[in-house]
């Protein structure tokens, strides 16, 4: 009987045993599982901030043409404008003189 008995303690001392190992094994998988999951979270944002920087970057250069474009247009209308100046200066100047004196 103290054979039965003493197996039966063997036996549960054995489960008990396997029930911490299978415990301890379940927290290091938990921990694998979060560092795996911290490490892919830390992937996407990297490969996110390098899709970014690159869309900056193709927005940047969109937005020096459209400012060097209208650049470009502002220096046509201006050298126009001085044309239409350097054209017209003496005759605007001759009748402001004309209203101004009475002629």
């Amino acid at each position: 009987m103290d054979n039965i008995i003493n197996k039966i303690i063997e036996i549960d001392d054995e489960a008990c045993r396997r029930v911490e190992d299978a415990e301890e094994k379940k927290k290091q998988i938990i921990s694998q599982a979060k560092l795996e999951a911290a490490g892919i979270k830390e992937e996407h944002k990297k490969r996110a901030d390098e899709k970014l920087v690159k869309v900056e970057e193709c927005e940047k250069s969109v937005a020096d043409e459209k400012i060097a474009k209208i650049e470009n247009e502002k220096q046509e209308k201006i050298k126009a404008l001085q044309k239409i100046f350097d054209d017209n200066h003496l005759a605007w100047e001759q009748e402001i003189f004309k209203r101004i004196v009475g002629e």
